[in-house]
């Protein structure tokens, strides 16, 4: 908001004697002519006037938060240290090798003079809950450019993995980061190009074998049991059944994702699936996230107990209407089918 400042002169006796007064019954000069001042605005400029003002002043501190907010940039991380979990942000605009040196200032140290976690040592870092990391993780997929680097990093296994873009996680062994940090930075006043290169010129190769690690996404409501609905072929695959539930209902509540705008071209694809072997619906749903460039990104939402009870009723209808046999009997045919493997002598 726009100031305008006002100069007033008094004696510096009278000033003196009137804020004696004033502070004898809690206020001050200050305050009282600021009071004064509304008093005149309020009296002298019509409601009208006063009111389209207001309007506009208020537009303007919003379009200035949003501006501020847009700036910042954020780094997420998921660390498992001695047995413990831990959700962190840090509103900084850290990449790969800046979380990696990260991981080397704390590890250089040995464990009696180390902070109590890495979560703890970095530096301005704040606890947030899984719901908040999640969020971060779908912005980062997003690429809203506000969350710059999202990181999985055990220490009790011993891999730090990073996010791309792509949604493909990238893992290398702690040992092998902590090395690649020291080389980048062992050479003061290199250039960040040329620390980025020898930070990947140590890692070349160095790529543990690809292992997924769910992205798992909470909106801020849950699935409601009448959004439920199935369309399409039961398909088989792996020993599930798999059931396309379309997203007719508001997806971003639900999921928190970002489909639902025209701000791009993203939309979801979501399956329930049934364990034959299990006799019951697992857990998650699975979801892809098909941005507008073309990147299909996997997703899961885990369902509570409620949800999961729903779906299994809306699978035994839409079973029922398709095959005309109920879910249980239709998996039980299927698998009579196909018995798997057989032992040979």
């Amino acid at each position: 908001m726009r100031s305008k400042e006002i100069l007033l002169w008094q004696d510096e006796q009278e000033y003196a004697a009137l804020q004696d007064v004033l502070e004898r019954k809690g206020t001050n000069v200050e305050a009282e002519m600021t009071r004064a001042l509304v008093a005149l605005y309020q009296r002298e400029v019509p409601e009208t006037v006063r009111n389209s003002i207001w309007e506009e002043i208020q537009t303007e501190e919003l379009e200035a938060a949003q501006r501020a907010e847009a700036a910042r940039r954020f780094a997420a991380f998921h660390i498992t240290e001695g047995g413990q979990e831990y959700w962190v942000r840090q509103e900084r605009p850290l990449e790969f090798m800046d979380a990696a040196i990260a991981l080397r200032r704390y590890l250089k140290d040995g464990p009696e003079q180390r902070t109590p976690s890495l979560a703890a040592s970095l530096r301005g870092a704040e606890s947030v809950s899984k719901k908040q990391y999640s969020a971060l993780v779908l912005e980062r997929l997003e690429d809203t450019g506000r969350v710059t680097g999202v990181f999985d990093i055990d220490l009790d296994r011993g891999k730090f993995s990073t996010l791309r873009g792509s949604g493909r996680w990238e893992s290398y062994p702690v040992e092998d980061i902590s090395v690649a940090a020291y080389r980048a930075m062992r050479k003061e006043r290199s250039t960040q190009e040329r620390r980025w290169g020898l930070f990947s010129e140590r890692l070349l190769g160095r790529e543990l074998p690809e292992v997924s690690i769910p992205i798992e996404v909470e909106g801020t409501r849950r699935l409601c049991p009448e959004e439920i609905t199935f369309s399409g072929d039961i398909v088989e695959s792996e020993s599930c059944l798999n059931f396309y539930l379309p997203c007719w209902f508001p997806a971003d509540e639900v999921f928190g994702t970002h489909v639902g705008t025209d701000d791009n071209d993203d939309y979801l694809n979501v399956y329930a699936n049934y364990d034959m072997a299990e006799g019951k619906v697992r857990e998650c749903l699975d979801l892809t996230l098909c941005r507008g460039d073309g990147v299909d990104i996997p997703l899961v939402y885990r369902m509570d107990e409620g949800e999961q009870a729903a779906v299994l009723k809306k699978m035994r209808d839409h079973c029922q209407e398709q095959s005309g046999q109920s879910l249980e009997d239709y998996a039980a045919s299927l698998q009579m089918e196909d018995p798997g493997p057989q032992m040979t002598m």
